[in-house]
């Protein structure tokens, strides 16, 4: 009871936290993100940013997903489905990364939240996420264990993912939050 308590008392912090605060414009370089959330280009009608280069249009692709968010308690994963959008294959794994921190029902407990990363990279089937070493996480081992599954299962959907492997600052971990093992990739 009180880890629902704690868990519904962050979650109102997170949500009420984000009210009335604009978005702040990215001056990073492209790889390098605060949020799984990938950068999207803006309209050019949008004056605030008459000064900045035209992003040239590139082809996107839509595509429905299975995403992985939990219930109040932390006792079992939900799928939903959502559909994303993305240019090339590694912002299909961004994309999907982002969707786990956007879940489309009220009911649905996120367990990415405010999840930042420097890179994820794909190569010969696996996905490679450097992490930021800042990220907060207090859910827990069952949290844990629900993250990375959430993750796991989000990801393994694309065929061609054989593996993930979870970095932190560029170097290998032992554990993302203390619990879970992170020591071999997370083998499909």
């Amino acid at each position: 009871m009180k880890r629902m308590i704690i868990v519904l008392s962050l979650f109102l912090i997170a949500l009420l936290s984000a009210c009335g605060t604009k978005p702040v414009e990215q001056t990073k370089p492209a790889e390098t993100h605060t949020s799984a959330v990938a950068p999207q280009p803006q309209p050019a009608e949008n004056s605030a940013n008459s000064g900045a280069q035209t992003v040239p249009k590139q082809n996107v692709t839509k595509e429905k997903i299975a995403v992985y968010f939990t219930d109040a308690d932390l006792t079992q994963l939900i799928k939903e489905e959502q559909e994303i959008r993305y240019s090339d294959q590694v912002d299909k794994y961004k994309q999907a990364i982002a969707s786990l921190e956007k879940p489309a029902n009220a009911g649905h407990v996120k367990l990415w939240e405010n999840f930042g990363y420097h890179s994820v990279t794909f190569s010969e089937g696996t996905v490679t996420i450097d992490t930021k070493g800042s990220n907060i996480y207090n859910v827990g081992a069952s949290g844990e264990a629900l993250a990375l599954d959430a993750l796991k299962q989000t990801l393994y959907q694309f065929p061609e993912v054989k593996k993930i492997v979870v970095l932190q600052d560029g170097q290998a971990i032992e554990s993302l939050m203390g619990h879970m093992s992170l020591e071999e990739a997370l083998a499909k």
